[in-house]
């Protein structure tokens, strides 16, 4: 069960990211007034944070293959990353993305390594990066959560 459960929270979190990353190459378009975003946005991001919190609670369980746990933290890394370039709803009609917010690219790319380190730690050595993957999962959540709250 926490095998299918494991792979289920990757799908969903890079299924999460191909979405965000249509939408920063300009699929669907922002309403004519400010907050109207694409349709379907709210409930990919909500979809995505739960995600995250699920695949921090699964991943230090044994039942949960490696091979699954080390890709958790870079999926949603890739989330991340394609979140940050989307467009923020709160400036529509302007197409002002999330990347002229708040948060500095830099940090996108910091924590995006963080992301993907992990992801290599837990597959190498899957009892110790099991537990930093939590952590880096929440990193990633709050990072995404700050990113988007740039105005």
């Amino acid at each position: 069960m926490l095998r299918v459960a494991g792979w289920l929270v990757f799908g969903t979190l890079m299924a999460a990211a191909g979405y965000e990353l249509a939408l920063a190459l300009g699929a669907g378009s922002l309403g004519p007034d400010p907050g109207d975003d694409v349709a379907g946005s709210t409930f990919v991001q909500v979809v995505a944070f739960l995600a995250m919190v699920a695949a921090a609670a699964l991943a230090p369980f044994p039942g949960v293959r490696p091979s699954s746990a080390a890709l958790f933290a870079p999926a949603a890394a890739a989330y991340l990353v394609a979140f940050y370039f989307t467009y923020d709803p709160y400036y529509a009609p302007t197409l002002r993305r999330y990347s002229e917010g708040n948060v500095g690219g830099w940090w996108i790319v910091v924590v995006a390594v963080i992301a993907v380190a992990n992801g290599v730690l837990t597959r190498l050595q899957p009892p110790i990066g099991r537990y930093t993957t939590s952590a880096v999962l929440v990193l990633v959540l709050l990072t995404t959560l700050f990113a988007g709250d740039g105005h």
